[in-house]
Order: structure tokens, then C-alpha cells, then sequence
């Protein structure tokens, strides 16, 4: 099984989303650093240069053996050539970072995991570049021409109807991913291009590496590849459990998918409610809420969630926070990869 590099955890045992992303931020910083520090619109970019950031990009890393070493004037065009369809084929975190960077004209500073993630998806779009002075920080610097572009584009109203496409397409994605844990890569693809429909033409090509790069994906050993909640610890019950997969579950209506756990989600509710005052600062209530979520459906013991919660409190779990726990556990349907055998299908 392959997995990508966004979500790179094989772990034993259950681990939270708040684990994971701890893992993930010191991972993308490693990889922040081993990307070139100079801007593709640099009016002295060098071939030698081009070539550097050429490979360190999303369609270098794709096409390694591409027949010809892109010159600065030829990368440059290809940049902006492409750029009117990769604006929109792009994440809300990595939309909303986009529109931090253009109102501030270029240079801004990023410090959370899911802004390096975003900082990195737009520094391998070749549309900024990162430093990493002494400081700590993590910074961005988006040139003045790839500024201009950016606002003109986003700018057309023609292409109104193709982001609020993508923003349907990614919320019914995401409370999928939720409810089933995995989503075959190939419906996605099939539901993308339908939410796209006249809007917007784009290459498939395109549209499969915004899908590989938003979204944790583990390719099978039949070389089916799947979309994947990233809060999925042990991606090894996956290659395990590969028919449990549910197909079809993108033709679904959002109030069908919405209904599935309905009262889990009462549930959490009232853990947030009932922990919003022993929280350690490191950690917030919806964090807390989703690891809590994630791990039940993931089938895991009382001992685990116990664990769990207890790791972000800065006070022991009560006796009450235990039966919610145990409430929360017994009606959260468990994501149909992670049944034990002979337990409750979503198909019956």
C-alpha cells in the first residue's frame, strides 16, 4: 500500500488527529526547508534556477523524466498559463492563506500545521517561495507579478460559478470522508467532474492531482486507490479490510449523509460543553470534539478515548465525562473498514 507524503503516519493502535497533526507540522517544515528560496518571476531567474524550481514542483515531482528542461522564459509562461484553472482548483485552507498573502501584498508569516501545508501546496504551485529566518518563523513571498495575476483572475466573475462548485464539491467530499472513513478515488474524480459540469474545463490530470493533494490517499494492493479521513491512524486496516470500502456513497444526498450520526454529533456537543473549562491551552473544545469523533468511529475502546481526553485536559476526566464518552462511543456508527467481523454493516 502507498500512501502520500501529506499524511505520512503508519502507526499501531489508535492515535488523534491533534497526535498526528503534530507529526504532520514537524514534517512540513523539514520540507519547507529543502525548497528553493528565490521566486520563479525573478527577472534574473537563470535556466539553472528554473530547473531547481521546476523539480521541486508539483508537475516536476509528477513528470520527473519530462523530455525537456524547462528555460526561465518557458516556466514563467507555463505558470501563468495554468494559473487560471489551479485558482480554482484549490482547498479552503489553501484559499483562504491565497487571500492572506494577496491582501497583504506578497509577505505574511504562517506558523500552524494547516497553514505550512497550504504554504507548501502554493510554494509547489511555483506561485511563492518560503524562507525560514533565525526567528522561528516560517515566511512568504509572492512576487509582485504573480500578485497581479492572481487578483485579476480572481477577479472574473465567469469563474464565480466554478469556485462555488468546487466549495459544494468539497463539503459533500469531506462529510463523506466523515461518516465512511474512505472514498474510492475514481468516484470522486466522476463527482468532481460532474460539480464542475460547464464551468470550468479542466484536464483530468488536473483534477487528479488537486484530489492527490487535498486529500489523504493510500493506494491498495489491487492498485485501487482510495481517498482517506486523515484522522486514520493505522492505514493497515485499510489493505486488511479493502471490500468493506463502500461504493456509491457520493450519490448520497447531504441530509442522508447528515443523518447517519445525528446524535453523536448531540453528543459532542456536550462534551464541548462539558470540558470548555479544563482545556489545556495547547489544545481547543473542537479539537478535543474531533479527536473524541475520529476515534470512535475508528471502532476504538473507552480506554483509548479515555486516554485521550485526559491528554488534553488539565484536570482528571470525571465520572461524567465517562458516560458521555460511553454514549458517544455506542452511536457513533463505526466506519464500515474498521467493523470487526460480523459486526453491523451499513448495507443491511
Amino acid at each position: 500500500m502507498l500512501l502520500n507524503n501529506r499524511y505520512e503516519s503508519y502507526h499501531q493502535g489508535y492515535r488523534t488527529m491533534s497526535q498526528m497533526n503534530a507529526d504532520r507540522l514537524d514534517a512540513v517544515e523539514k520540507r519547507l526547508r529543502l525548497l528553493p528560496a528565490f521566486s520563479v518571476m525573478d527577472p534574473h531567474l537563470t535556466d539553472e534556477q528554473a530547473l531547481l524550481l521546476w523539480k521541486s514542483s508539483w508537475d516536476g515531482q509528477e513528470h520527473p523524466f519530462r523530455p525537456w528542461p524547462p528555460t526561465s522564459q518557458q516556466l514563467k509562461k507555463e505558470i501563468l498559463d495554468q494559473m487560471r484553472v489551479d485558482a480554482v482548483l484549490i482547498g479552503p485552507d489553501e484559499g483562504s492563506l491565497l487571500d492572506r498573502v494577496l491582501l497583504t501584498l506578497g509577505e505574511c508569516a504562517v506558523s500552524t500545521a494547516e497553514e505550512m501545508l497550504s504554504a507548501e501546496y502554493l510554494a509547489r504551485r511555483l506561485w511563492l517561495y518560503v524562507t525560514l529566518p533565525p526567528d522561528g518563523t516560517v515566511r512568504l513571498h509572492m512576487d509582485p507579478v504573480i500578485v497581479s495575476s492572481l487578483y485579476t483572475i480572481l477577479g472574473e466573475s465567469d469563474l464565480d460559478a466554478a469556485r462555488v462548485s468546487m466549495e459544494q464539491f468539497h463539503a459533500v467530499l469531506c462529510m463523506a470522508l466523515y461518516r465512511f472513513g474512505a472514498v474510492f478515488l475514481t468516484e470522486a474524480l466522476a463527482f468532481l467532474n460532474t460539480c464542475l459540469g460547464p464551468t470550468l474545463t479542466v484536464q483530468p490530470e488536473q483534477c487528479l492531482r488537486y484530489l492527490r493533494f487535498f486529500y489523504a490517499y493510500a493506494t491498495l494492493d489491487n492498485g485501487e486507490t482510495v481517498l482517506l479521513h486523515p484522522g486514520i491512524s493505522d492505514i493497515r486496516t485499510i489493505q486488511r479490510n479493502p471490500d468493506r470500502i463502500l461504493r456509491g456513497v457520493l450519490s448520497l444526498s447531504s441530509d442522508h449523509l447528515q443523518s447517519f450520526s445525528s446524535v453523536s454529533d448531540h453528543l459532542l456537543r456536550m462534551l464541548r460543553g462539558l470540558v470548555s473549562h479544563c482545556v489545556r491551552p495547547e489544545n481547543s473544545v473542537d479539537s478535543i470534539a474531533s479527536d473524541i469523533a475520529v476515534l470512535a468511529a475508528q471502532g476504538a475502546g473507552i480506554k483509548d478515548m479515555m486516554a485521550a481526553l485526559s491528554s488534553a485536559l488539565i484536570v482528571v476526566p470525571t465520572q461524567e465525562m465517562k458516560d458521555l464518552l460511553l454514549q458517544i462511543r455506542s452511536c457513533t456508527p463505526v466506519w464500515p473498514c474498521f467493523m470487526p467481523e460480523g459486526g453491523h454493516s451499513w448495507q443491511s
